[in-house]
C-alpha cells in the first residue's frame, strides 16, 4: 500500500512526509507513538484560559536560513516575535533581573555605574560594537578587568545552570559548551539575532498538520512503530505488517530502539510543572532563567508569546527541572537532549554503522542522528536529506 514509511510525526518526519507526497507523489505511512503530531513542538489551547501552551517547553522559531523560512511559510502565517530572556540573580543580597545573553545592559545591572562603564568601554575598544565574544575567549585576555568579567558571568550565570541542565560537574562539562556562551557588545536585549524571528499564527501543531494534510499521507497516532514495522539490523531487512518491505523507511525515533540488546544511548530529560494563575501576567518576559536555584532552570509564561487568543485575566506558566532520561519513568520518559561526551558518541557510532547497512533505511532528526537541532536546523537537515535521497 505504501511507498514510504516514516517513523515519527515531529518536524523532521513531517518534512520528509510532505516532500515525498507532494513532490514525488509517493504514498506515505507515518507511525507516531504519541497521541499527537508535531513532536516536542506540540502546542494546544488551554481550555480554561484560551492561552496557547507549549506542552514540552517553549519553542521559538528563529533562523537566518531564508530557504527554511520560505518552505515553512507554505504551511503557516507568521506573527513577528522577538524573544527576550532574563536571569534572576541574587547579588549583594538583592534580586536582580539580568538580560541574556549577557550584554551592556546586563553589565549595568550587575556592577556599579563607574565600573560598568569602564567594562563597556573596554569591550567596545577591544571587540567593536555588536561583537559576540565567548567567555572562554575573554578568560584568555590579558586585561585583568575583562578576565574578571568572564569569571563573573561563568560563576553567576553559566556554571550552575549548565550543571543542572546536563547533570554533570563543571569538570565533566565539555569546554566547547563554555565556548558557546557569549557576551554581546550591544545594548540590544533580544535573545536571538537572526533576521527571521516569529511564531506560527495558529501554533506549531496547526503548521505540522498542514504539512501532513496530503491525501497521500496516512498518519497513525498512538502507534509504536514496532507494532507494524520490523527493522532487522543484523539481517539488513525490513518488514511491514509481517511482509517484506522494499520501499523507503525514514526513521526519526531513538536510534537505540533498533537494537535493544545494545547499550542504550544516554539523554537528558525534563520535568515540567504547569500552573494556572489568576494574574494578568506573572513575569516581565517570556522566560526567566534561575541559575542560582538548586534544581529549577527556568520559568516560561506563555502569555508573552503572541497569538490571537491570549486575552485572559489568567496566565499559564511552566517551571522546568532537568532530570536523567528514564524510558520507564513517566515523568522522565521523553529524551530531549543527546549527551555530548566520548562515551555516548562511541555507542552512537556503533549503532549508526549498523543502521547504515540497511539499504532502504534513512536516519533523520535529533534522536536518530543523535544531534541537538534547533527547529530551523531540523527542517534544513530533513530537506537536505530528502534532496540527497532524491539524487541517488
Amino acid at each position: 500500500m505504501y511507498d514510504v514509511v516514516i517513523v515519527g510525526a515531529g518536524l523532521s518526519g513531517a518534512v520528509m512526509a510532505e516532500r515525498f507526497a507532494n513532490q514525488l507523489n509517493k504514498t506515505v505511512l507515518v507511525l507516531e507513538k504519541r497521541t499527537h503530531i508535531a513532536g516536542n513542538c506540540f502546542d494546544y489551547v488551554d481550555a480554561a484560559t484560551g492561552i496557547l501552551v507549549h506542552q514540552y517547553g517553549p519553542h521559538l522559531f528563529h533562523t537566518d536560513n531564508a530557504s527554511v523560512f520560505q518552505y515553512l511559510s507554505r504551511f503557516t502565517e507568521w506573527v513577528d516575535y522577538r524573544h527576550k530572556v532574563v536571569a534572576n540573580l541574587t547579588l549583594v543580597g538583592q534580586e536582580v533581573l539580568v538580560p541574556l545573553p549577557f550584554n551592556f545592559s546586563s553589565i549595568r545591572a550587575c556592577f556599579p555605574n563607574e565600573h560598568a562603564e569602564l567594562l563597556i568601554r573596554k569591550l567596545r575598544t577591544r571587540y567593536g560594537e555588536g561583537a559576540r565574544v565567548s567567555i572562554l575567549a575573554l578568560r584568555q585576555e590579558q586585561d585583568e578587568e575583562l578576565i574578571k568579567l568572564a569569571d563573573f558571568v561563568y560563576q553567576q550565570v553559566f556554571i550552575n545552570y549548565t550543571t543542572k541542565q546536563w547533570g554533570k560537574t563543571p569538570e565533566q562539562i565539555d569546554s566547547a559548551v563554555t565556548a558557546r556562551v557569549p557576551i554581546v557588545c550591544s545594548e540590544e536585549n533580544g535573545y536571538f539575532s537572526d533576521p527571521y524571528q516569529c511564531v506560527p499564527r495558529n501554533g506549531y501543531t496547526a503548521m505540522v498538520g498542514n504539512m501532513l494534510a496530503s491525501p497521500l499521507i496516512d498518519v497513525q497516532l498512538d502507534t509504536d512503530f514496532r507494532e507494524r514495522l520490523n527493522i532487522d539490523l543484523m539481517a539488513k531487512s525490513i518488514e511491514l505488517d509481517g511482509q517484506p518491505f522494499n520501499g523507503e523507511v525514514i526513521y526519526s525515533a531513538n536510534l537505540d530502539l533498533l537494537q535493544l540488546d545494545h547499550e542504550a544511548l544516554p539523554y537528558r530529560s525534563l520535568r515540567f510543572e504547569f500552573e494556572t494563575l489568576v494574574l494578568k501576567t506573572f513575569q516581565q518576559e517570556t522566560t526567566v532563567n534561575y541559575p542560582q536555584h538548586p534544581s529549577m532552570t527556568r520559568i516560561t509564561e506563555f502569555k508573552h508569546i503572541p497569538n490571537s487568543r491570549q486575552n485572559a485575566d489568567q496566565t499559564v506558566i511552566v517551571k522546568e527541572f532537568p532530570v536523567d532520561y528514564d524510558p520507564n519513568d513517566p515523568v522522565a520518559s521523553v529524551p530531549y537532549y543527546p549527551v555530548f561526551d566520548e562515551y555516548s558518541q562511541t555507542i552512537f557510532k556503533q549503532l549508526k554503522a549498523q543502521a547504515e547497512q540497511v539499504p532502504n533505511l534513512t536516519l533523520v532528526g535529533r534522536l536518530a542522528q543523535y544531534q541537538y537541532f534547533d527547529m530551523d536546523d531540523a527542517v534544513a537537515n530533513a530537506l537536505t536529506l530528502f534532496e540527497k535521497w532524491k539524487s541517488l
